[in-house]
Formats: structure tokens, C-alpha cells, sequence
């Protein structure tokens, strides 16, 4: 049931099954086949209820002893106990790990003690014996392998895990209760447009079209095409206004990548990383309970202007707050548009900027920085506005 992740077979397979490259290459790196099938050093908890392991385990040695009981007698392979008389008993390992099998459990201590034992005397400069690792079914490559992975190993050694691909967008999951239900049934309004890549309106580029943009930019990827175009509306709107670009790295980016590529990057930069996550009451206020009574505002200023956002995604989301502010252009309310932005847009992206500065380069942050910058050009206030 536990295939090879570098048989070229069992990777065409896993291709035309959807999965990633990335994640083939995540097998071959993580260390789960070599200690399950290649050196079975762990097993799996109960095999006798033939269910299929989510998890498998390593069984555990004693401590390291100088003596053996009360006769003060050196212990064999120089101070490690033998697998018949360690600390956890061998049948009670076996009742766990190999369905009472006495021989799998001890032919895995054995391997243990061995590994200890050969490392012990080549760290200490001390005569080594190969045949305690060939009695063991080891090597001296084996020994430092596992060696490397038990002991000086990094986390990334150990736990390799690659970046995923978004199956669902449902905010609950992705960020955990909040306490403060926005789930609507109501037929969309302001998100309709929102989403769509194609403008109907013609002359010159709109406030409405360059915020829906940059909207749709920082949203879930979903055609290159459309995010190509949208960094042309946001980059050409900067220019107008006389405000440098900073969307170059980002289109280039996304030329460059494939489609699975971009949506992997997404999500390790969003949904992995709280510090940069697309959530303004989370930049505003942590978990204070102010940010409860930021979200009431924000969705008690939807319902004044007629605005009802397509998707389930709490009101502090970055890309709806940009479709809101795309809807109020559209409809012309620019006092209030200005206002909303100054004391509760622009405060949270220039925090989630200064968060971006702190993690280095991404392909999201030139992304951020033009949000800031549109938003700080559209502000009533240039300068910093307070949190609403």
C-alpha cells in the first residue's frame, strides 16, 4: 500500500492522478518510506485490525546504562542493554506494534542497538565491528543516514511538507471560529461584479475597474490571463496618477509560472503564514476584542450601502474590502468611500505591509504595496488614518 515515490512508475501514476511535482518531490525528500519500508524501523499501532495506518512508530530503547542490575557487570555491545531485557517489555512492544509478533519488534531493537553502538565507537575513535550493523541488516551508509536523521537532523529533514493547492475556500476552516457568524444566503450584488475579469465600460480606466483589480489579485488565482490583465488596469491606473509601479516583479511572476505554481505560492504565503494573512483585524487589533466590533462596523456598512458579498469570507478580508470600495466608485459615493478607506482600510494594509518587509521577498508583496498605494492616493487623510 506504501509505493516508492522514486519509481518512475509510481510517479506517472501519481501525475495523472493530479498530483503535483511538488509533492512527488516532498515524498522523495520526506524520510516516512525509508523508515517504513526501506530500513522498517517504525510500525504500525494494532496491525491486527487490518485497518490501513495513518501513523506508524518507532519502538523506544532504554536509557543508556553502565551496569547491568546490582552485579556492577559491563554491558554487552559496551553499555547498551539487549532488547530482552530493556525497560519497556518486549512482548508488551509487540502487543502494540506487530500483532504479538515477538520477532518483527526485536529484529527493529536490534537495528537500534546496532545504530547505537556503530556510532558510538566512530564518534569516540574506537575499533568499529561491521558485523554488528551486518548482523542488524545494516551498513556503514545506512548507520550514517539513519544516524543524521535520529539525532543532528534539521525540522526540514524531518518534516518535510510541501505547499498545497486550495481544494476550498471556506473561511471557517481556514482560519478557525471567529464567534461572529457572516454567512449570507442573499442573492450577491457588489461580489458579482467583483469577480468578473472582463469591464464593460469603455474610455479611460476607472477607480471602480482598479480597485475590482487589485481585488481580484490578491484573491484565490484563478487564470493567468485575467491576473495579467488585471496588473496592466492597477499598473496603468498608478501611472496616471504619477505613482511608481511597484507591479513588475509580480507580473513577471506570473508569466513565468504555471497555474499550480501560483496557487501553490498563494497559499503558502497566505494561508500558512498568520503574519501575513488577509485579514485587516488581525493587523489592527490581534486577538483583542476590539477586532469583534471592527467587523460589526465593516459588515453594518455593507448592509447601508446595498452591498452583499458573493462568497462566505469574513468582512475584513482584503480582497472583499476592495471589492466594496469598487462598488462604492461604481455608485459614486466618494465622500464615503474616502472616509471608509482613511479609518478602515488603509490603517490595516500598511500593517500588513510592514508585516510583508519583515518576511523578505514574496511575489504577493509588490501586490500589497500598489493596494497601499491606491488606497493612500484615494485617503481623505494622506497621512496615517486610526483603526475604525
Amino acid at each position: 500500500m506504501i509505493l516508492d515515490p522514486r519509481d518512475s512508475a509510481v510517479r506517472d501514476g501519481a501525475r495523472k492522478n493530479g498530483v503535483s511535482d511538488l509533492w512527488l518531490e516532498a515524498a522523495v525528500k520526506s524520510p516516512v518510506y525509508a523508515l517504513v519500508k526501506e530500513f522498517g524501523l517504525a510500525l504500525p499501532l494494532h496491525p491486527e485490525f487490518r485497518t490501513f495506518p495513518m501513523a506508524y512508530y518507532i519502538p523506544s530503547l532504554s536509557p543508556v546504562l553502565s551496569t547491568l542490575g546490582d552485579s556492577h557487570e559491563l554491558m554487552e555491545h559496551g553499555l547498551f542493554p539487549e532488547a530482552e531485557i530493556l525497560r519497556a517489555p518486549l512482548s508488551y512492544l509487540a502487543n502494540l506494534l506487530s500483532g504479538g509478533n515477538r520477532e518483527v519488534v526485536a529484529a527493529v531493537l536490534a537495528k537500534l542497538i546496532a545504530l547505537r553502538s556503530f556510532m558510538r565507537a566512530r564518534n569516540l575513535h574506537q575499533p568499529m565491528d561491521d558485523g554488528i550493523l551486518k548482523k542488524a541488516g545494516l551498513d556503514e551508509a545506512a548507520a550514517v543516514r539513519l544516524y543524521r536523521l535520529f539525532t543532528i537532523g534539521g525540522y526540514d529533514e524531518r518534516n518535510v511538507i510541501p505547499a498545497q493547492q486550495r481544494e476550498e475556500q471556506d473561511p471557517n476552516a481556514r482560519k478557525g471560529a471567529s464567534g461572529f457568524g457572516i454567512l449570507t444566503k442573499a442573492k450577491p450584488q457588489g461580489g458579482k461584479r467583483f469577480r468578473d475579469y472582463e469591464e464593460s465600460g469603455e474610455g479611460e480606466m476607472s477607480l471602480a475597474e482598479c480597485y475590482a483589480s487589485a481585488a481580484r489579485m490578491l484573491d484565490y488565482p484563478a487564470r493567468k490571463e485575467g491576473m495579467l490583465a488585471d496588473h496592466g488596469t492597477v499598473s496603468g491606473f498608478l501611472r496616471k496618477k504619477e505613482i511608481e509601479s511597484p507591479l513588475e516583479p509580480f507580473g513577471r511572476f506570473v508569466e513565468t509560472s504555471t497555474m499550480e505554481k501560483i496557487q501553490e505560492e498563494y497559499v503558502a504565503t497566505f494561508d500558512f503564514n498568520p503574519a501575513v494573512a488577509l485579514y485587516l483585524g488581525h493587523h489592527l487589533f490581534g486577538d483583542n476584542q476590539k477586532k469583534g466590533t471592527y467587523l460589526i462596523r465593516l459588515k453594518q456598512e455593507f448592509g447601508r450601502r446595498g452591498f452583499t458579498p458573493s462568497g462566505n469570507d469574513l468582512p475584513d478580508h482584503l480582497p472583499l474590502l476592495l471589492g466594496f470600495l469598487a462598488f462604492l466608485a461604481r455608485n459614486g459615493e466618494d465622500g464615503v468611500r474616502r472616509s471608509f478607506v482613511s479609518e478602515c482600510v488603509l490603517p490595516g494594509v500598511e500593517r500588513l505591509g510592514a508585516a510583508f518587509s519583515a518576511r523578505g521577498d514574496s511575489p504577493w508583496k509588490p501586490v500589497v504595496e500598489a493596494a497601499r498605494l491606491l488606497c493612500a492616493a484615494d485617503s481623505a487623510i494622506q497621512e496615517e488614518g486610526k483603526p475604525c
